[in-house]
């Protein structure tokens, strides 16, 4: 059997990157613009989070729960009956930005998962009032318990609202489990105007 192609495997990569990115980004113009397909994706259904005036993608036979602290949501969903359970969290901070400008909240949000996570590949765009900063990361420790994850922020310049989403698996499982993580990170409502 032939060896892989590493300059086939990088293209495939950067490809998949960049349709994720411009899904994401559709996702955000539509919402502006007020545009929304409101149809779930078939095997999952839409969680609206009012509170927030948001709403987020829930796969099929995942669990979800939701917590609300001084006006901040944390929503998390899990996969159930699996023994290396996948996890995509949601979370929306509304206040003040301690970082100062918008822009060195994104990047110090991304320095701060490159703490603890290797960084594979890191994205950043700016679209009408939303930054965002991206990237794919690897938890460091043995092949068999590593983690791989999707963060992304996306900070509202003009409202100052911070949103973090992240979508983690065992890296082993990656492949399989991101198909389902890059459609509940992907098709996110946010409004503009929180």
């Amino acid at each position: 059997m032939p060896a892989p192609n590493p300059r086939l495997q990088r293209t495939r990569f950067a490809r998949g990157t960049a349709s994720f990115c411009c899904l994401a980004w559709l996702l955000i113009v539509r919402s502006v613009a007020g545009q929304q397909d409101h149809r779930a994706p078939e095997g999952f259904g839409w969680r609206e989070l009012s509170d927030v005036k948001a709403a987020i993608l829930l796969p099929e036979g995942w669990k979800a729960e939701i917590e609300t602290t001084n006006g901040n949501v944390i929503y998390v969903e899990t996969e159930r009956n699996t023994p290396t359970p996948s996890r995509f969290s949601f979370s929306v901070i509304k206040g003040p930005n301690k970082a100062g400008s918008p822009e060195k909240l994104a990047d110090d949000f991304l320095k701060g998962i490159s703490i603890v996570y290797r960084a594979e590949k890191t994205w950043g765009d700016e679209k009408g009032p939303f930054i965002t900063r991206a990237g794919f990361f690897v938890s460091s420790g043995d092949q068999a318990s590593r983690v791989k994850a999707f963060s992304q922020i996306i900070v509202n310049k003009t409202t100052g609202t911070v949103y973090v989403l992240g979508f983690e698996a065992v890296q082993k499982e990656w492949d399989a489990k991101w198909n389902i993580g890059q459609v509940v990170c992907g098709v996110v409502r946010i409004n503009d105007e929180y």
